[in-house]
């Protein structure tokens, strides 16, 4: 056995993660790995890594969180409709709001929840694949005053989608926000 290998194995055998990375990028120290296949159990640690050429699977036991590797898809099979995600948006947000006429800050509450609840049972009937749904709906009462409502987002342009809407009414304004954030 290589005793290189062993070394390193040695020097990160509580950091799993790390190990798994120089497996894969230390590719001039393991180019005599080719015909190796073998388990090596570390009695410390618990811990059990199997270790193929350029590939390394670590399996965590007693109590030890578990470390999965992404699947072999990238894309999504459902990926998230933002024109689907809008319709629901605005139904709900109507049906709901469309009831009431005046602001009352106790009932309120418990609205943008129903509302927000509403929101995100339908968009998961969708089953839209890897993707967490949030919805945010807030109210603010028409009272002679302005309101600057800013979102920022940090995510990946390509998967991740949001979409807005906002009820006007006499005397309240009723913003809600559903975003779809892709899971990798």
């Amino acid at each position: 056995m290589n005793m290189k290998l062993l070394k390193i194995i040695e020097l990160f055998c509580h950091h799993s993660l790390i190990l798994h990375e120089i497996l894969i990028q230390e590719d001039a120290i393991f180019q005599d790995m080719s015909t190796f296949n073998f388990w090596f159990a570390m009695s410390e640690t618990k811990s059990s890594i199997k270790m193929h050429p350029k590939h390394v699977v670590v399996v965590m036991r007693a109590g030890l969180p578990m470390r999965y590797q992404n699947s072999y898809r990238l894309e999504s099979k459902n990926p998230f409709n933002r024109e689907q995600a809008e319709k629901i948006l605005i139904e709900v947000m109507e049906d709901n709001f469309s009831k009431y006429d005046r602001f009352d800050a106790k009932t309120d509450v418990d609205l943008c929840q129903k509302v927000s609840e509403d929101v995100l049972k339908l968009m998961k009937e969708k089953r839209f694949d890897r993707y967490r749904i949030i919805v945010i709906v807030t109210i603010v009462e028409k009272f002679m005053q302005g309101i600057h409502y800013k979102q920022k987002n940090l995510w990946d342009s390509r998967k991740d989608c949001s979409v807005t809407h906002v009820y006007k009414a006499a005397s309240f304004t009723a913003i809600g926000n559903c975003y779809g954030v892709y899971l990798e």
